[in-house]
C-alpha cells in the first residue's frame, strides 16, 4: 500500500502565530494511509527523514510554507542521497509561492484529502517538476539578500495586510528617488560566485534567484523562471 509521510512544522505560522492545533488532524484525514511527524527544528526534521526512508514512504508532505518545503528537501535531500520521494504540498506558511506556481488549490487538509482518495482509489498522481537551487548546502525554490530580505523582514514586521504592503511599498519608492538612507537601502559586500564564476561586483543592493514565478504579494518578477 503507497502511504504518504506527513511532516508537520509546529513553527509555521499557521500553528505558531495563530495558534491552530494540528495534532490529530492529518491522522484522521489519512488514517492507514499517512504516517504523521511533528517537528521543531532541523534535527528532528533529519530525523523524520531517516525514519521514512527505513518504512519506505512514498510520497513526503510537509505542512507549512516555502520555509518550510525548503528545510524538508534539504534535509531529506541529504538522507536521501538525492533521490528522494515526490512531495506532496500542505499549503498552511505564510508564504505558498512553490504551490501557487503549480496552481495547486485548496488547503493543506482539502490537498491531503483529495491525495489519499486517489490512493484508495489506486489512481497515480500528477508529478510536475520544478527545479531547486543549491546555496552552498541547502536546496530551494527561491533566494533573497540585500533589499530582498531586508523589504520581506519589514513587511513581517509591520504585520500582515495589503493596506501595510502598499504603504511599504510606496514609502519604499519614494525612499529610493530621494537617495534615502533608509535601512532597506543598505545592500551588503561579498564575494559572489554563480556557477563557479566569481561576479565582479562586491558591494550590491539586493538580490532575488528563483525557479518559480512568483514571491508572493500579487508580484511575479521572477516570470521567465
Amino acid at each position: 500500500m503507497r502511504k504518504i509521510g506527513v511532516i508537520v512544522n509546529l513553527n509555521a505560522r499557521e500553528y505558531k502565530l495563530k495558534k491552530n492545533n494540528p495534532y490529530g488532524i492529518f491522522e484522521k484525514i489519512g488514517g492507514e494511509y499517512v504516517l504523521v511527524r511533528y517537528t521543531q527544528s532541523i534535527d528532528e526534521v533529519i530525523e523524520v527523514a531517516q525514519e521514512f526512508k527505513k518504512e519506505g514512504i512514498n510520497y513526503i508532505a510537509p505542512s507549512g510554507g516555502d520555509g518550510t518545503l525548503h528545510h524538508v528537501i534539504t534535509a531529506f535531500m541529504k538522507v536521501y542521497n538525492k533521490k528522494m520521494p515526490p512531495v506532496l504540498i500542505l499549503k498552511s506558511g505564510t508564504m505558498n509561492n512553490v504551490a501557487t506556481s503549480i496552481h495547486l488549490n485548496g488547503d493543506g487538509n482539502s490537498i491531503l484529502q483529495r491525495a489519499v482518495l486517489a490512493l484508495k482509489k489506486g489512481n497515480e498522481y500528477t508529478l510536475i517538476t520544478r527545479n531547486t537551487l543549491k546555496i552552498e548546502n541547502k536546496y530551494c525554490f527561491l533566494f533573497g539578500n540585500g533589499l530582498t530580505a531586508d523589504f520581506l523582514d519589514t513587511y513581517y514586521s509591520i504585520g500582515k495586510s495589503y493596506v501595510k504592503l502598499i504603504r511599504l511599498i510606496t514609502s519604499t519608492i519614494v525612499d529610493a528617488f530621494a537617495n534615502s538612507s533608509s535601512s532597506l537601502f543598505k545592500g551588503f559586500e561579498g564575494e559572489i560566485v554563480c556557477d563557479s564564476q566569481a561576479i565582479e561586483y562586491t558591494k550590491v543592493l539586493g538580490i532575488l534567484a528563483g525557479s518559480v514565478e512568483t514571491i508572493g504579494m500579487g508580484f511575479y518578477p521572477l516570470f521567465r523562471a
